[in-house]
């Protein structure tokens, strides 16, 4: 059975406090991920996201990740950074030969997101984050072909 090439594994976004703070979807014919924040979540949601996102059939080690973070004040905290750095670190082989982009536009972000780039360059993934306005630029990054894992922390500005 064929599945639509967008494939949503987590429930949309919805207005008010209890509202899912991540919504994820898949797309299979670009093998991507994209996460969109609405605010920052709780460690168990952000792993439950991340649990879903690797059972969901679609998903093939390799496949990119956008983390959206645009619009999330303050942003992610230090205990949910170090949470994610761990879950990636346990699951390795899940993401083995990545791409992370990391999309942000407010200095507190920027920098907590820089901060988690910094304690990354263990794992076997490259990770980049872009501030601006608009994903585009980590899209064109991600889709780049020919993706190397570098040591080096990636920067790049809208």
């Amino acid at each position: 059975m064929d599945r639509p090439a967008t494939v949503p594994v987590a429930p949309p976004m919805v207005a008010g406090p209890s509202a899912k703070a991540i919504h994820a979807e898949l797309l299979a014919a670009e093998r991507l991920v994209l996460l969109k924040y609405s605010h920052s979540p709780a460690i168990a949601e952000w792993t439950d996201a991340m649990d879903a996102v690797l059972a969901d059939g679609v998903y093939r080690t390799g496949f990119s990740f956008l983390l959206d973070l645009r619009g999330n004040r303050p942003g992610p905290s230090r205990m949910l950074i170090a949470a994610m750095l761990h879950y990636l670190d346990v699951h390795q082989e899940s993401f083995r030969g990545a791409r992370w982009a990391l999309v942000v536009d407010s200095p507190g972000a920027y920098r907590m997101a820089i901060a988690g780039q910094n304690l990354a360059t263990d794992l076997p993934l490259e990770l980049a984050v872009f501030q601006g306005r608009t994903p585009d630029r980590a899209l064109r990054w991600l889709r780049r072909i020919g993706a190397t894992t570098t040591s080096e922390p990636i920067l790049h500005f809208a």
